[in-house]
Order: C-alpha cells, then sequence, then structure tokens
C-alpha cells in the first residue's frame, strides 16, 4: 500500500487479487507471487524467490526449486497458484 499498489494483509486475500494465473510452467518474473496453504512468496527472479520462512526462522531468498521440493514435503503441501498480480496503482497516493 505504501508504494502505491493494493496489497491485502494475508496470503489467502492476496490470492484472490486481480491479476494473470500462472500456469504452473510458465516462467517467473521478479513480483511474480507463489501461493501455499497459508503462504506466499514472491519471485524475485525466474529461479529465486523471497519469503518469510519456519525453515530458516527469517525473511530469505532462496533458489525456487529446492524450496518447493521442502516446503511441498511439509504441512504447507504443494503450490496452490502462481500469481502475477495486477500492478495498476491505486488513485490518490
Amino acid at each position: 500500500m505504501a508504494c502505491g499498489f493494493a496489497c491485502p494483509a494475508d496470503s489467502h486475500q492476496q490470492e484472490l487479487m486481480p491479476g494473470v494465473r500462472l500456469p504452473d510452467d510458465a516462467p517467473l518474473q521478479s513480483g511474480d507471487l507463489i501461493f501455499w496453504k497459508g503462504h506466499v512468496a514472491m519471485a524475485t527472479g525466474p529461479r529465486t524467490m523471497i519469503h518469510a520462512n519456519a525453515h530458516h526462522m527469517m525473511v530469505v531468498e532462496e533458489p525456487i526449486a529446492p524450496a518447493l521440493d521442502r516446503i511441498c514435503a511439509a504441512e504447507t503441501g504443494p503450490v496452490t497458484s502462481r500469481l502475477r498480480p495486477d500492478r495498476t496503482p491505486i488513485r490518490g497516493i
């Protein structure tokens, strides 16, 4: 919100934001979102993402492929969706 873009606080609300739904095999771009049950990460490039997680107990940028394997094996489960959010600025901000 501080940057002038709508962004709900919770991951389940963020998953419903407007934008382009990405198929599993679509290349990721910086700013794309990856969702799991109760969790979201943001791609920082085609092969890396940033997210807060219990595995490292901090916010980390890490390679997507091994992180997906680890997260999928945990209680969070598989990726539920991938989104390229609508980046239309909010009027008045």
